[in-house]
Parts: structure tokens; C-alpha cells; sequence
């Protein structure tokens, strides 16, 4: 027994959805909704399912929206979630991305909304801005015929901007937490009129990151609204807090077994090695016929690295993450919605609801670190029921998190069996575990005419970080950027605080200001001398300082001894101590130490641990005491444990970089003062410091200037967060200096170019004293025998940071070589050993062509004999073949120098028809010193499409270490192959992109209503009794003495009350069944009292 959807109405009520058995079995509510989830795979407690927009009772002016934006049928989600969103109901629905989940409660919340009032009556709230502005674009279009005004609240634009147009209201709201709240508690956003409450991938925004702005966001919210959780992950922790803010939610949650999309064929690739991931996903992007492909990495850093070096290799990318600025992201985004960028590489930013047509690829460049950010991201492919395909490079180091990704999702990746560009690839059984990873040749392998893709070598710079490696240094361009940023925010900035980190990182980089510009600063300075807000005083003092036409203010000490206290916060106390330090004004140093220990004590009993940003500024209060610093140094340890590591090589504290940065200018300082190392492992250095570096060239003036200072004091250990550049001085002690180790060259090595050049710089991009490089071995790849060891590289006199060594005497094979390197200090032991760095080098050869022969034979000939063969003598050959021959060949690849025969990675025979402009590639065949094609016609006609025509064809042969690739026309190819019956193509396989009509929608004509003079007619006969009443009862008298205060008479005259009563709500509210069964009730009641009251009447009447 099926179930189905059945539509079950009458005239006195509104249409309902039941779920009815087809043999005619009505179930319970319960019933139902288990029917329902059965068949949907779905955990929901909602009954109901509307299988069309028309059924759902929408405004006309919003189903023509939902019409002209191209809904035709709702998706499962639409069908259960539109219709309790349009109804006011808090709900928390799950769905596989790209089911129309913007949709859904975009409906949900425009059907509530009334045009007439201009008030925000709905709040929608999402994860990253760029999702916030798709959302928005969703909402106007869907709400275009209703004039609804909808507008975007995100970072990254202007504050102003928002403010007046919030001032001038909106009907909608979407943005991101951090704007919102800041909109609403500066009152630019008033809450008092909004209905519905959304959260757009809730997980993301119910997470530890968002949860707090989240929290402060509803205490403004008015208590009935409507609350809205949507999101393709629900992780049961999220599930659990939405219950302390909705009440009875709808819920229809996608069980997790189901969540991996059905459209998405999902691949894994078993690269091996990180190393090897490059050249792997270079074969992909060149093979694959695609028209968008997003590629994910882990990190800002990875985002860019890849993005260089596939340009390097002159492929056509566009990458976007975080970091950038949204006018840039925004750009981006365009040009890949448009087509004119076809592949994207980005981090999680672009995971989560953003909606781009045509994407038919998603590459897990990197393996993401959550089972919810997998769904995400396989989930920008293959949207609205389109197909498409996921691939995962996995290495050694990824197997876990894959098989615990597999079973979690209860699915199985397929591994790639078949070249790359025919990836409606045979799934094979194998499972995420260790017997499957095995393949690790770093060549093709090709059987029954299909390539075995397999992990490849890579064959350019890939390098695996040493111990203690930074990933990177402070370069030229990033300081250029960062002076560019700082004279903008210069410029065009009004606000006290940004105006001075900007103005002292422009001091810090020894620039000039404009006069112009250092003239209104100056005034600011002024102004900001007057306040008594500590904070604007010292960014006032902050930014007199670093204007040298500027006096500092003149202020009292004892307007700074007010913040030296119990009222105040450590924060406060070392603005005021800084501010102090600076203006040469002394405080009570026993009061200042006893506050901050007090301070300290107290946050330590107030919560489990006292926070970092908190121990970075009593560390910088420390600095400007004396005598014993052993509390302070002591909580050294206990700050770093509560940062958070990242992939092995970040450390960072979830409150970002400026804290992070000035945790590590405060360690540094605090222990340049003290006189003593820091009890700051070495490793740990090293991870603060390339997660400062991830932050260079932020758009921020707030973070550029933390982050250089942190920087700057890793490097020289200053003693102050406020003035890096006075301080830094050759004296300085320096506890740790880490190593940033690059490859200087070309990886390529030749005749002209036979050194490897290696880069030894500090985390500022300097030469470091005394250092020692060498190449412990140099074994070829594939192999353990070391070809090269323990050689020394020798400094360059003219540049003490480049390290050279002539490896090309030594490498005489052409092929792909790992270097393994040791960088090290012998009378430094500050100086952080890099041990173990590998790089990867290269020797290329050059390759020719040579003994081409073929020709054309019947085909049951199998071998090309001397009567057929054609020899090919650098002129073009015409040849003429049907479907009873067949095209046979050989060709030999020999290395130029030696001339002895080798074999290459690539082989190719293809045919390129001169007008269609159709191309076949085939695999030619490699032999023991030969290449060899067989090309049966007779059997490859389907795969010509049973199509004749005229071709060239060529030979391909490529190397990865081959320094030339060759392309050569042979022969001209006309082909006739037998006409084939085609049945007539329907018209719905055509593909029109011509421009279409506009759907308009015909809503049923009004019934024809009577002429006002009978409208009125009737009113005044039905009025008309009521006004002969109190005539009739002057005439003849109310006989109210005749009333009867029995319990009867009472009872009888309430219920006969009552009954009118019934009869006005059966007007208003109730349906004809329902005042029915109340009027039994009730019409009982009056019929049994009334007895009473007429018995009792006609007795006392006798």
C-alpha cells in the first residue's frame, strides 16, 4: 500500500492537504507525517504538503513574482516548509544544497509583509556577505510585482550608506551579524515592527564564531516574532540551542544519511603526497570540457599559492577569499556569474549558499576539516537536479578524515578509473581505507583504449614545511599595499581610531603625510584632547605622535590616576599607562602593579581562566614596572595554551588577529623588560607567526598596524606595543629567530642555469647572520637512493640572503628530483633550526619525432606491409579511408642530445575535422622502442557519430620533463562513413537560448456584483427591525416585571445569547461543521431552559 497527496476540499473551508493510502485510507496526523518521511527520507513532525505554488494561497502579486523568476513546481522542501513559514509557525528546515532553501523562506516572509507599512518587518541573517547579497537579490525579484524594498546590510560597504537607507526604511533586511547588531544598537534598524526572524545557514551562524552576536541580536527582537532556522547540516548541538529560542518548531530535517546530493557523482583521487596535488589538478583543468569548476582550499595562503602557480603555467583562474576587499570580491563574483571566468579557487567563503548556474565541477583541493563543510561544499555543484561532480584529492595524511566523512554520510566516493575528461566513471566498491592507496606512478597507464588516472609527479615548486619553517616573510609589495591602505583611510576615514593606527603604521614605514591631510589630523588630535574617555585620548596621543608637525595634548596626571583603579578596566588602565609613557608623566607604580594583580585575581575567580586579550594588556602594563616580574612572566604559558592550532602550522586565538598580534607583542615585550627568555615554545613562535603573516596587507588599519607591530617584534623583541620604530636598535636581545626558506630560481635546471638558488630571509624579509645551508640528499623521485649528500651551499657575496649550489653536474638524467635541505645556524643557537625542507627540482630534456610512417589497409590487414606504408618526409600526406578499412601508424621519440629512444607521459593521435570543428583524441600505443596507433573505422563510427568528413591529423607527444612538446600535422584524413537512421529530435532537446516571452500570469475575473442601490436596499430592510424594536416595546411595554430570576430563566437567557453569539463568529471565523457541532451544544442548553421558563410561565398564568 503507496502513499499520495490528495487535495480534499469543500465550501466551507479553506483547501487541506491530507495524505491518503490508494485504497482510500485517511491517516492520523502522525501517520501522516511518517508517510512523509518515508518517502522523502526526512525527520519531520509537519503533515502537510502542497504540491504546487497555486495550492498555496500566496498573494497574487507574490505568484506572479514566483512565476516570472522561473519556479514552475516546488521542490520537496518548498512543499512542506512555504506554507507553516507563510502561516507565522517557527520552523527549522534541512535540505540538500540547492533545493530552493532561499526560496522557501523568502515566500515564507513576503506573504506576511505589508507593502503599506515602510518598516522592517523581516530580518534575514547569513554567514559571509556575499551570500547576504544574493539573498537579497532572491527577495527583490521574488517581490518585485509587491514593491517591496529590501536592503543589505554587510561589511565592507559604508556605514553611512546603510544608515541613510535604513533612515529612508525597508520593508526586508539581510546582512551579516557584525552590521546588523551595529545598525541596531546605534538605532539605524528598529526591531519593534519585525514579524519573522531567518538565519541562513543556521549552523554556521549558531557556531561558536556568530553565537554571541547572534545572542545580543535577539535580546532586540520582539518576543511573538516568527523565528526561521534554514541550513543543509542541522548538527545536533545547533538543535539543541534552538530551543531556548522557538517554540514548537515546525521541524523537517534531511536524515544524514541522505544529505550527500543525489545530482553529485562524487571521485576521490589518491595523490600521495601534498607535492603532488598540483600537477594533478593541472591534467584535470586541462582535460575537462567544463563550464564553471570551484576548486576549495583550507587557507588564504593555499588560495594564493595555487592561484600563482597555475598562472605561472599560464592557466586562466580567478581566487577570492576573506581577506579581500568586497569591492574585489564583489568584482569576482561577477565575472564568474558572467562566464568570463570559468574556474574560481576559493576557501570556505564561497562554501555555504551561494547559488552560481552551470557549475559542474567542485575540487577538494584540500580535504575540508568538517563533516558539515563537505556537504557545503560538493554542494555548489550540480544545483536544482543538474548533474554534477565532486573530486577529493586525498593523501596519506586526509584518509582518516575521508573515511570518517564516508561513514558519517553513510556514502561511498568512487575512485577515478578512466582519463579525466570522461568522468561518468564506473564506480568501483573499493572504501576509504588502506588497500586502495597504492597507486603512486607518476606516469599514465592506459588499457583497452582508457587511461588509468593515477597521482602525479609534480613538476614544479612544491615545497613541505621543515621544522620550524615560516611559511613566509614581510615582502616589498605587502608594505606597498599596506601604505596605499593607510593614505586611503587617511584620507577619506572620520573615525579617531582608525585615523591613528593608520597614521602611526605610515610612521612606522617612514612616509610623509600630505599637508592637507596632516592639517585636519592635527585638529583631530585637538579634539580629541578635550574628551574624557581614556580611549579617545590616547588614540588622540597615539596620532599626535606620529604627525611631527603635531604637539602632543597637554593633560593632567591626575585625570590619568582615575583609571588606575577598581572602577576601571585593565584595558582602560593601559591606555592610561601608555598615554602616561608618552606624554613623559609618571604614575604610582605600587598602585599601578597592586590593580593589575588585583585584576588579575579577580578575573581568574570570576570565570575558569582569565582571557588573552586580558593578559595582553597586563603584560604591557608590566613593562612600565620595575622589581620583580615573575607574576606576569609566569602567565606567559597559561596565555598561549588557550590558542587555537590550525592545520599544524597557524596558532591563533578565536577573537582574531588583533588579539593574537598583541598576545605576541606583549609576550615579547614583557620579556625583552624582564631581561628573560619567554616561556614560548619555539614551535609555537613560529605558528603566531605565520598566522600574522596570513594577515599582512589586510584592508584593515587596525589589523595592519597590530600585525606589523607583532611582526616587527618578533623580529627585534621590542619593548612596546605603541613604538616599534624608536625602540628597535641593534642591542636589542633577540630570543628566537625563525627562518623563512624559499626557492630563489627557476626549479629547472640546465646548461645555462645548473644552481639551485635557496633564499634564507627573517620573518621581516632580512638577510640573517652566520647561517649554514646544506642538501642533505637529493634522491630521484620514486627512488631512496641518494644521487647527492651533505653538500654545502655557498652565500652570495653580493646578497647574504641567496644560497647557491651546481646541482646540474651531478643530475645528469633528465627527471623529477627531491631536494631535502637543513638550514642552521652553528655560533647562533637563537636562530631556529629549519631541518629536513624539501623542494622539488627538475632536469629537462628536448625530444624530437623521427621514422613516422603509416597508411591506410582493409581491415582484416593488422600489419601496415611496405606496399601501404607511407613514410612521412615533413610534408603533409592526403589520405582517403571508409568503414572496411582501417588507419595503422608508428613513430619513435628520441632525446635530442643522445638520440637514443625514451618514453613519454603523452602520446597522442588526433583528428581535427576541418569545418566541424569536432576533435578525437586516441592513445597511441607504446612498444618497446615505438609508439603505435590502430584506428578501426568500422568500429569507431559510432563515436564519429556515423558523420563523414574531412580531417587533419596530428601527432601530440608530452613530457613533464621534457623541455619541448611537439604538435605536428601528417596527413590530411577524408572519411566517408555510411548514413545511419536518426530518429527526429523532440523539441525539448533543443537548446534555444533565444530570448522568451514573458509569462503572464491570468488570475480568475471578479464576479459581476449587484448595483450599489440594491446593496443598500437590502442593508436598510435587514437594519429595519432593530429600529421598529423600542417603538414596539413603548407601545406594548418591555414587561420587565414579569422576568423570571430563576436559575433557568438566567441559563436560558445567556445560551439564547450565546446562540447569536455563535452566529457572529460563524460569520467572522468559524466553518459551517465547526459552529454546528458548538450549536448543539448550546442549542441544547436553550432548549432545555427555555422548556423550564415557559412551563413555569404558563403556570403562573393560571
Amino acid at each position: 500500500m503507496s502513499a499520495s497527496v490528495k487535495l480534499e476540499n469543500d465550501a466551507s473551508t479553506k483547501p487541506e492537504m491530507k495524505v491518503t493510502s490508494d485504497d482510500g485510507k485517511n491517516f492520523t496526523d502522525q501517520e501522516a507525517a511518517d508517510r512523509i518521511a518515508t518517502q522523502h527520507h526526512l525527520d519531520t513532525n509537519y503533515t502537510v504538503m502542497t504540491p504546487s505554488f497555486d495550492m498555496m494561497e500566496l498573494k497574487p502579486d507574490l505568484l506572479r513574482g514566483v512565476f516570472a523568476y522561473g519556479f514552475e513546481k516546488p521542490s520537496v522542501i518548498q512543499q512542506l516548509a512555504i506554507v507553516p513559514c507563510c502561516e507565522g509557525k517557527d520552523v527549522i528546515a534541512q535540505a540538500q544544497s540547492g533545493t530552493g532553501k532561499t526560496a522557501t523562506f523568502a515566500i515564507g516572509i513576503l506573504q506576511q509583509i505589508d507593502p503599506s507599512i515602510n518598516e522592517c518587518q523581516a530580518l534575514v541573517m547569513a554567514p559571509t556577505r556575499e551570500l547576504a547579497q544574493q539573498i537579497q537579490t532572491v527577495i527583490l525579484a521574488l517581490g518585485d510585482f509587491m514593491k517591496i524594498s529590501c536592503l543589505a546590510c554587510i561589511g565592507g560597504t559604508s556605514v553611512v550608506v546603510n544608515r541613510d537607507q535604513l533612515a529612508q526604511g525597508c520593508h526586508v533586511a539581510v546582512g551579516t551579524p557584525g552590521r546588523v547588531l551595529d545598525m541596531i544598537q546605534g538605532n539605524y534598524l528598529r526591531t519593534k515592527s519585525i514579524r519573522s526572524f531567518v538565519l541562513d545557514e543556521a549552523d554556521e551562524m549558531l557556531s561558536r564564531g556568530f553565537k554571541q552576536q547572534i545572542h545580543d541580536v535577539f535580546e532586540y527582537m520582539p518576543s511573538n516574532m516568527q523565528v526561521i532556522l534554514l541550513s543543509a547540516t542541522m548538527p545536533d548541538e545547533v538543535l539543541q540551542v534552538t530551543a531556548k529560542f522557538m517554540q514548537n518548531p515546525v521541524r523537517i530535517l534531511v536524515r544524514k544519511e541522505e544529505l550527500t546530493l543525489d545530482g553529485i557523482r562524487q571521485f576521490y583521487i589518491d595523490v600521495g603526497r601534498e607535492e603532488w596535488k598540483l600537477d594533478t589538478l593541472c591534467d584535470i583543468y586541462s582535460t575537462l570540457s567544463i563550464s564553471k569548476a570551484v576548486i576549495f582550499c583550507n587557507s588564504r595562503q593555499k588560495v594564493e599559492k595555487l592561484s600563482n602557480d597555475l598562472r605561472e603555467r599560464n592557466f586562466t583562474i580567478s581566487f577570492m577569499h576573506g581577506d579581500m576587499s568586497q569591492k574585489d570580491r564583489d568584482i569576482i563574483m561577477q565575472q564568474f556569474r558572467s562566464g568570463s571566468s570559468r574556474v574560481l579557487i576559493s576557501t570556505d567563503l564561497l562554501a555555504r549558499g551561494i547559488d552560481i548556474q552551470q557549475v559542474s565541477v567542485v575540487i577538494n583541493y584540500d580535504i575540508p576539516h568538517s563533516r558539515e563543510n563537505y556537504i557545503h561544499r560538493i554542494g555548489r555543484g550540480g544545483r536544482f537536479g543538474r548533474v554534477g561532480i565532486a573530486i577529493n584529492f586525498v593523501t596519506e595524511s586526509d584518509k582518516r578524515l575521508m573515511k570518517d566523512i564516508e561513514e558519517y554520510y553513510h556514502c561511498r566516493g568512487s575512485r577515478a578509473t578512466v582519463h579525466p575528461a570522461n568522468l561518468s566513471i564506473a564506480p568501483q566498491t573499493d572504501s576509504f581505507d588502506g588497500r586502495i592507496f597504492v597507486a603512486q606512478m607518476v606516469h599514465f597507464q592506459f588499457s583497452e583504449g582508457k587511461m588509468l588516472f593515477v597521482a602525479l609527479a609534480a613538476s614544479l615548486l612544491w615545497t613541505v614545511e621543515g621544522n620550524m619553517a615560516l611559511v613566509g616573510s614581510l615582502t616589498r609589495e605587502d608594505l606597498t599595499r599596506t601604505k596605499v591602505m593607510f593614505q586611503k583611510t587617511l584620507r577619506e576615514s572620520k573615525s579617531l581610531e582608525l585615523v591613528a593606527y593608520a597614521a602611526y603604521g605610515m610612521h612606522i614605514l617612514h612616509e610623509k603625510f600630505e599637508p592637507s591631510v596632516e592639517k585636519r589630523l592635527c585638529d583631530m588630535v585637538a579634539t580629541a584632547a578635550k574628551s574624557n574617555d581614556i580611549s579617545t585620548v590616547y588614540h588622540g596621543v597615539l596620532l599626535a605622535v606620529a604627525l611631527p608637525s603635531c604637539k602632543p595634548p597637554q593633560l593632567d596626571v591626575q585625570f590619568l590616576e582615575r583609571f588606575v583603579s577598581e572602577q576601571s578596566t585593565l584595558k582602560n588602565m593601559c591606555f592610561a599607562v601608555e598615554v602616561a609613557s608618552r606624554l613623559g608623566l609618571k604614575l604610582d607604580s605600587n598602585k599601578l602593579r597592586a590593580q593589575t594583580e588585583k585584576f588579575m585575581k579577580t578575573n581568574d575567580s570570576a570565570s575558569e581562566q582569565i582571557s588573552s586579550f586580558s593578559l595582553a594588556y597586563a603584560f604591557f602594563i608590566a613593562i612600565h614596572l620595575s622589581g620583580n616580574l615573575d607574576p606576569f612572566l609566569g602567565r606567559i604559558e597559561d596565555c598561549v595554551a588557550q590558542a587555537d592550532e590550525i592545520d599544524g602550522k597557524y596558532l591563533q586565538y578565536e577573537e582574531g588577529a588583533i588579539v593574537t598580534a598583541q598576545v605576541v607583542s606583549s609576550i615579547c615585550a614583557l620579556s625583552t623588560h624582564a631581561g628573560k627568555a619567554p616561556s614560548l615554545k619555539q614551535d609555537e613562535l613560529v605558528k603566531f607567526s605565520n598566522f600574522l603573516l596570513a594577515h599582512v596587507g589586510s584592508d584593515d588599519p587596525e589589523i595592519a598596524y597590530f600585525v606589523l607591530m607583532a611582526l616587527n617584534a618578533v623580529d627585534k623583541n621590542p619593548v612596546s606595543i605603541i613604538d616599534v620604530a624608536r625602540l628597535i636598535s641593534p642591542t636589542i636581545l633577540q630570543y628566537h629567530i625563525p627562518l623563512y626558506v624559499s626557492m630563489g630560481s627557476d626549479i629547472v635546471l640546465s646548461e645555462k642555469n645548473p644552481n639551485v638558488r635557496l633564499r634564507v630571509a627573517s620573518i621581516l624579509n632580512r638577510p640573517v647572520q652566520k647561517i649554514e645551508v646544506t642538501a642533505v640528499r637529493v634522491v630521484s623521485l620514486g627512488s631512496d637512493s641518494a644521487i647527492v649528500e651533505n653538500q654545502r651551499f655557498q652565500m652570495q657575496k653580493d646578497d647574504p640572503s641567496i644560497f647557491t649550489l651546481n646541482l646540474k653536474d651531478s643530475l645528469r638524467e633528465a627527471g623529477i628530483y627531491r631536494l631535502l635541505v637543513d638550514v642552521q645556524s652553528s655560533t647562533n643557537e637563537k636562530v631556529l633550526p629549519v631541518k629536513g625542507k624539501e623542494f622539488i627540482v627538475k632536469v629537462e630534456k628536448s625530444i624530437e619525432m623521427t621514422d613516422i610512417s603509416f597508411g591506410v589497409v582493409d581491415r582484416d590487414q593488422s600489419l601496415l606491409d611496405d606496399a601501404f606504408r607511407i613514410k612521412y618526409a615533413n610534408k603533409v600526406v592526403p589520405l582517403s579511408a571508409d568503414n572496411h578499412q582501417r588507419l595503422l601508424g608508428r613513430f619513435i621519440v628520441k632525446d635530442k642530445s643522445s638520440q637514443k629512444p625514451v618514453k613519454v607521459q603523452q602520446a597522442f593521435l588526433q583528428l581535427t575535422e576541418r569545418d566541424g570543428g569536432r576533435e578525437l583524441t586516441f592513445v597511441a600505443t607504446a612498444g618497446k622502442d615505438e609508439y603505435k596507433f590502430d584506428l578501426d573505422f568500422g568500429k569507431l563510427g559510432k563515436l564519429f557519430d556515423h558523420q563523414s568528413g574531412a580531417f587533419e591529423v596530428k601527432l601530440i607527444v608530452g613530457d613533464s620533463v621534457s623541455s619541448n612538446a611537439i604538435l605536428q600535422t601528417v596527413a590530411t584524413l577524408s572519411l566517408t562513413l555510411p548514413e545511419v537512421y536518426r530518429p527526429p529530435k523532440s523539441p525539448l532537446d533543443v537548446i534555444d537560448y533565444e530570448k522568451k516571452p514573458e509569462i503572464v500570469h491570468t488570475f480568475r475575473q471578479a464576479e459581476k456584483r449587484p448595483p450599489k442601490i440594491v446593496s443598500h436596499t437590502f442593508t436598510f430592510l435587514v437594519v429595519l427591525p432593530i429600529l421598529f424594536l423600542p417603538i414596539l416595546w413603548m407601545q406594548i411595554g418591555s414587561n420587565l416585571s414579569g422576568y423570571s430570576f430563576s436559575l433557568s430563566g438566567i441559563i436560558f437567557h445567556i445560551s439564547f445569547a450565546a446562540i447569536f453569539g455563535l452566529y457572529g463568529l460563524f460569520w467572522l471565523r468559524l466553518n459551517m461543521f465547526e459552529t454546528l457541532k458548538y450549536l448543539s451544544i448550546i442549542g441544547s442548553i436553550a432548549f432545555l431552559s427555555g422548556h423550564r421558563v415557559l412551563r413555569y410561565m404558563a403556570e403562573r398564568s393560571k
